[in-house]
């Protein structure tokens, strides 16, 4: 069996945005697979997907 990601959440509701407001939450990727798995976040390029920010956009999840 390959890779298996999974994520935390399935839907982010960040309620009523602002202009200029910060809005932090965690999302955790996990890997139920058994071998590494690759990951990069693909760009969004609609009206405001570029003022999302990530700490981590791509990488390498170990096993477990």
């Amino acid at each position: 069996m390959g890779p298996r990601a999974f994520l935390s959440v399935y839907e982010v509701n960040l309620g009523d945005v602002f202009v200029n407001e910060i809005h932090k939450t965690e999302v955790v990727i996990e890997n139920r697979g058994e071998i590494e798995c690759k990951f990069e976040l693909m760009p969004n390029e609609r009206a405001f997907g570029k003022m999302f920010k990530f700490d981590v956009e791509r990488g390498v999840l170990a096993v477990g």
